[in-house]
């Protein structure tokens, strides 16, 4: 799928990211083998994820979790933050108030009004999961968390993205509209 007027965007950050993100799921995968009530778990990598429910939206998890012993698969979101490489998620977040995580009980915790916790809470339900593996990777440490679906954070964010998408087809020359299997289409005008 060709998004209009998409550039890739990158910068030293965003290489930083995507160079280390391998690695950072190779680690993820061997705690949990070592920690021993995780053996055996997989991450599949799984690219582009569009809804058959939300056919209008789309999510890119960085794998879908595959325990032999948890009822359930989920998602695993990394982020391996370029500012904070040289510093373990547990110090960055006692200190840093700028910094995506916070201490709560002791334990490194996704801000409940940060950017990446709509962006997990969006992504179980676009790719069927109800938990995320949220995990942090610097040089100097690691951190996960198992963030559950909210179903009251997620009505609110796909009437919110609904209407986003209606109001921009609205307002440009190209639009987006509704196809016979209810799945929203992009309609570009070509003059």
């Amino acid at each position: 799928m060709v998004v209009p007027g998409y550039n890739k965007f990158t910068s030293e950050s965003v290489r930083w990211e995507q160079s280390h993100e391998a690695a950072a799921r190779r680690f993820y995968i061997h705690v949990n083998d070592v920690k021993g009530k995780h053996e055996g778990t997989t991450v599949q990598e799984c690219g582009f994820i569009i809804s058959k429910h939300y056919p209008h939206l789309g999510a890119t998890p960085d794998g879908m979790v595959v325990c032999p012993h948890c009822q359930d698969s989920g998602i695993l979101e990394i982020k391996c933050p370029f500012k904070y490489r040289k510093v373990p998620p547990k110090e960055e977040a006692a200190r840093e108030k700028d910094f995506f995580c916070e201490l709560v009980e002791d334990k490194v915790t996704l801000k409940r009004n940060y950017a990446y916790y709509f962006q997990v809470q969006g992504q179980m339900p676009l790719s069927g999961k109800k938990w995320c593996d949220f995990y942090v990777w610097t040089l100097a440490g690691r951190s996960v968390e198992r963030i559950y679906f909210g179903e009251h954070v997620w009505l609110k964010m796909e009437m919110t993205l609904t209407s986003f998408l209606k109001v921009v087809s609205s307002q440009n020359s190209s639009r987006v509209e509704l196809n016979e299997d209810g799945a929203f289409i992009w309609i570009e005008h070509r003059f």
